[in-house]
């Protein structure tokens, strides 16, 4: 019979060990730590800030275009992977998500890379 102090002893060692075997046993158990979840939602929302508006800065040079696009592009993204994940049980959502998002990004980079990036004009005052 374990007790509950035994595992709290154990996930409280798992989480002050030096090497990472603890932490390892501890994923490979099932059970997973806090820590590890909030780094997966850094990085999830790291990448649906940073691609969708890199994805529309390449498409567009007008400021409010560009939001427009950022967001349909993140939630085209969001729910692509959500219908992704949901279509291959063993992908995780997380990972669908960003996995569109960078595949957009890298199609946008190389269709924009023969035409170069589209320069604004630069408006000047009258000259006297």
């Amino acid at each position: 019979m374990v007790k509950r102090w035994m595992v709290a002893g154990r996930l409280r060692m798992a989480n002050h060990t030096k090497t990472g075997a603890g932490r390892i046993k501890m994923l490979r158990s099932g059970r997973e730590h806090p820590l590890l979840n909030f780094i997966e939602n850094l990085l999830l929302l790291l990448g649906l800030l940073a691609g969708p508006a890199g994805i529309a800065l390449r498409l567009t040079t007008r400021p409010y275009r560009a939001m427009a696009l950022s967001s349909a592009v993140a939630v085209t993204a969001v729910w692509g992977g959500l219908a992704l994940s949901y279509a291959a049980p063993k992908l995780p959502p997380s990972f669908s998500i960003l996995a569109l998002v960078t595949t957009s990004y890298t199609v946008t980079v190389l269709c924009s890379l023969p035409f170069g990036r589209r320069q604004r004009p630069v408006l000047t005052g009258p000259t006297r």
